[in-house]
């Protein structure tokens, strides 16, 4: 059953433009948004979709790249690649 962040992350990951009070929220849970959108990350099939992700991450992680290190030891080589793009 789908949480409360699982819509919001969802919503923010259908609009272009994400409404500032959910970007808002989702940076104040920014660890467990961080873990969902890496999971999302590492299953979706679609590059365009992949690339809203990376985009995701990169404004929910800005200024705290500790929030991905955890996820950079991954053995999936294009989860890996996709999260160093992120940092930049």
């Amino acid at each position: 059953m789908p949480t409360d962040l699982d819509r919001l992350i969802e919503s923010l990951l259908d609009t272009h433009w994400p409404p500032p009070a959910d970007l808002a929220r989702a940076r104040a849970a920014a660890g467990e948004t961080v873990a969902r959108l890496v999971g999302r990350l590492e299953h979706e099939p679609g590059a365009l979709r992949r690339r809203r992700i990376c985009e995701l991450l990169a404004d929910v992680a800005a200024g705290h790249p500790d929030l991905l290190a955890p996820y950079l030891s991954t053995p999936r080589w294009f989860l890996a690649r996709n999260l160093a793009y992120v940092l930049g």
